[in-house]
């Protein structure tokens, strides 16, 4: 699995990019994290299922969210 913290994920990110706020939960057997960044607000999620995070912005995973996407990810998703 992945490793949740602050520190593997910022190494996933853009660049420059500093964390606000993230979450990580399991819908096995992919580890998914969305973490809100600055300059922003920006929401990026990230997946693995053994090794590096998949990164992904809002606009790919909000628009028609993956099946099982946890509700703790979900809850990054901007309002409309």
């Amino acid at each position: 699995m992945g490793d949740c913290t602050e520190v593997s994920i910022l190494a996933a990110l853009p660049a420059g990019s500093t964390m606000v706020k993230y979450e990580c939960a399991i819908a096995s057997p992919t580890m998914w994290a969305a973490a809100r960044v600055k300059p922003g607000p920006t929401v990026f999620f990230l997946q693995t299922t053994s090794g590096a995070w998949k990164v992904s912005t809002a606009k790919q995973i909000c628009v028609t969210p993956p099946v099982g996407l946890p509700k703790e990810i979900l809850a990054f998703c901007p309002k409309a």
